[in-house]
């Protein structure tokens, strides 16, 4: 017991970040939402420095009410927001840039949306915690990876293998000290909350949301379905969980290709290990051979998983149409697109190797 707690102990020290950094953030004035366009569904992080995209969840939980409800002291939210981007490793796309995109389009669907008034502010809290948290420690690599390859992430989960670790490290953070952003809550409270936590990120797994996606589409159709509480509430927050993972389906066409361009980077990545491992990829998108197929790839994934997804909020709620009609547009453009290369993805801030985690010094 006594070397699991030290073992425990220097987890934590690692995984938070360093003080210096906790106080140069809390030296910056964090930019109003409008100065960013942090409040609207074009927002783009690229012309963002890391600390930049760090005060800009500050002003996510400032703005939604969070910080001020739950008496959170404005060092303790600074670490621990360092500390969740000092956790996510530097791989092409499930980074601190992708988690920060997440929580970014939440807030967008809680403010903008107007589906505020379907939550309390302990959902609230909840649905950002695990927005930014859902990825953590992600290895560039899928659950059937981690499966096929019996890795010890696999035999230590079973199933939803990263996003039941992905849990557990959010979980580790909180608990590091200095890292509490829950640490006002009474004991019913915090429970309440970690439970909403875990049911979040683990909603992130598309093998959940393909066995959940037709429920909800039979509660959207219904004009009775009580949302306040039970098991619609929580297929509610499971589905948004869905809809922020895979938003930047639904981004400008020219954040869209850039994005689309890094998620097949990584997957020819775990396409690469797979054809060391067991002599082949194991599906057509992680074969890079396959490259040039991107956009006929990229319109697949948007009928099999986004379009009905994305439908069914436009139907739940008028204040989420842009995500479909976003996700509509770039399914238009990727079916203009006969082939794809390298040099396909044009955006004003460069090629798309620079949306990697810069982990800079906010310089």
């Amino acid at each position: 017991m006594a070397k699991q707690t030290v073992a425990l102990e220097v987890l934590s020290y690692h995984a938070t970040a360093p003080e210096e950094e906790v106080q140069q953030i809390m030296a910056r004035a964090i930019p109003e939402a409008e100065e960013v366009k942090l409040n609207t569904w074009e927002f783009d992080d690229l012309p963002l420095s890391d600390m930049e995209t760090i005060q800009c969840t500050l002003r996510i939980f400032v703005d939604t009410g969070i910080s001020s409800s739950f008496k959170i002291p404005f060092d303790v939210l600074c670490r621990w927001a360092l500390s969740v981007k000092k956790n996510y490793r530097p791989v092409l796309y499930h980074n601190w840039r992708h988690a920060f995109n997440v929580v970014q389009t939440m807030f967008c669907i809680i403010t903008v949306g107007g589906l505020k008034a379907y939550f309390t502010d302990l959902d609230i809290l909840a649905l950002l915690t695990a927005c930014i948290s859902h990825d953590l420690d992600h290895r560039g690599t899928n659950n059937a990876f981690q499966t096929k390859s019996n890795t010890a992430l696999a035999q230590l989960y079973g199933t939803s293998v990263l996003e039941k670790h992905h849990f557990n490290h959010c979980v580790m953070i909180l608990q590091s000290p200095g890292n509490n952003i829950f640490g006002a809550l009474n004991a019913e409270e915090y429970r309440h909350a970690i439970k909403m936590v875990e049911h979040n990120i683990i909603s992130t797994d598309l093998a959940l949301y393909f066995k959940k996606r037709d429920s909800f589409k039979q509660l959207v159709a219904y004009p009775d379905t009580d949302w306040s509480s039970g098991p619609a509430k929580e297929l509610l927050s499971g589905m948004l969980m869905t809809a922020c993972d895979l938003g930047a389906i639904t981004k400008p066409w020219d954040i869209q290709q850039q994005v689309a361009d890094l998620v097949a980077q990584e997957f020819f990545e775990q396409g690469d290990l797979e054809q060391q491992k067991f002599g082949a990829p194991t599906a057509p998108m992680f074969d890079r051979s396959k490259y040039p197929e991107l956009p006929k790839m990229q319109v697949g994934f948007i009928d099999f998983i986004c379009t009905p997804l994305y439908k069914a909020f436009s139907d739940f709620a008028p204040g989420l149409k842009p995500l479909y009609d976003g996700c509509a547009t770039n399914r238009d453009m990727w079916n203009k697109t006969p082939v794809w290369d390298k040099n396909s993805a044009g955006h004003p801030n460069g090629p798309p190797e620079n949306r990697r985690i810069s982990q800079d010094s906010g310089k």
